[in-house]
């Protein structure tokens, strides 16, 4: 080709329309700072290449500490407009546990990653005086300053009421310490209605409307809502049930959870049947599903690693 004949075709191409390239444009933790006991979902906004190409959904996969996100979309027609197909979709991740996680969005032309950190949830702790999430020295002190020093009060008595006394006092910080630091007691399990949401689920949902339970300070509240419920996911462990959210609950995750605290029938039941399943004390525990495709697959004790029941529960 001649040099004019270059510049002609060179020329004629910088008239044609410019096709279209897809990217990845949005990607949002949502809630911003996750725990082990949060609904954790990435909101997603990108564009598909031309307007043959068509947005269908996406797909969550987890292999270990790495979440995949997978994009997926269809191609049909023809010619195809050279313009960009805006998609969004907010996917839902299952439940993690504490950890950093490697969040990898697979979109048809774009790939990108991010770190998720996502925390302790936070619970009812008996001994927990400043609400932490913890029970540690802090909360003594955290007791001491609100008695002698105008401290501010305890954001939950209940957890400041060390000694199940019904009262706030030396004492109180006394037992914590001990208990601490010179292998005291052990702290009675609280005479409480959970510690954490999914404890509630076994009562009846008392309001009319969607929505899931919340443990605060011990005592189970039914909180109505849009958010959570209608996306497709039955999110026990944020209190969601067959009875406050039936457009997400008709199948259920059979695990076993602790309930009736602090009395002699405290121990893990069945969440489907109610059925009970064996006695402990259980209060701050959860059950987690281990050793899954082994014969020792089941439910565990967090606390104390023992098996609650064996069954095949890992999806």
């Amino acid at each position: 080709m001649t040099r004019i004949g270059v510049y002609v075709f060179w020329s004629l191409l910088a008239f044609l329309p410019a096709r279209a390239w897809a990217y990845l444009e949005t990607m949002q933790v949502l809630p911003p700072n996750p725990t082990s006991l949060s609904s954790i979902s990435i909101y997603l906004a990108g564009s598909l290449p031309d307007g043959c190409w068509k947005f269908t959904g996406y797909e969550v996969r987890r292999v270990e500490m790495e979440i995949l996100i997978e994009i997926l979309y269809e191609i049909e027609g023809d010619p195809c407009p050279d313009v960009m197909v805006p998609y969004e979709c907010t996917a839902r991740l299952p439940r993690l546990l504490p950890g950093m996680y490697l969040v990898t969005v697979i979109d048809p032309q774009d790939t990108k990653s991010f770190d998720l950190d996502v925390a302790p949830g936070r619970q009812f702790v008996l001994g927990d005086a400043n609400s932490d999430g913890s029970r540690d020295v802090a909360d003594a002190v955290f007791i001491l300053l609100y008695l002698y020093a105008s401290g501010d009060p305890p954001p939950c008595e209940k957890g400041a009421n060390v000694n199940r006394d019904g009262t706030i006092d030396l004492s109180d910080a006394i037992l914590l310490l001990d208990h601490l630091f010179r292998a005291g007691p052990r702290l009675a399990s609280p005479v409480v209605d959970c510690s954490l949401p999914e404890q509630c689920i076994l009562n009846q949902w008392p309001i009319f409307g969607a929505g899931h339970w919340e443990c605060d300070c011990g005592e189970c509240k039914a909180v109505t809502d849009s958010g959570g419920c209608g996306d497709g996911f039955c999110d026990l462990a944020a209190g969601e049930t067959p009875e406050s959210c039936p457009s997400d609950c008709e199948a259920k995750d059979c695990r076993p959870v602790c309930t009736n605290m602090g009395t002699r029938s405290e121990g893990w039941y069945d969440v489907c049947t109610q059925e009970f399943i064996d006695w402990a004390s259980c209060a701050e525990c959860q059950a987690e599903c281990r050793a899954c495709g082994s014969k020792s697959e089941g439910w565990y004790d967090t606390c104390t690693g023992e098996v609650i029941v064996w069954t095949q529960c890992c999806q």
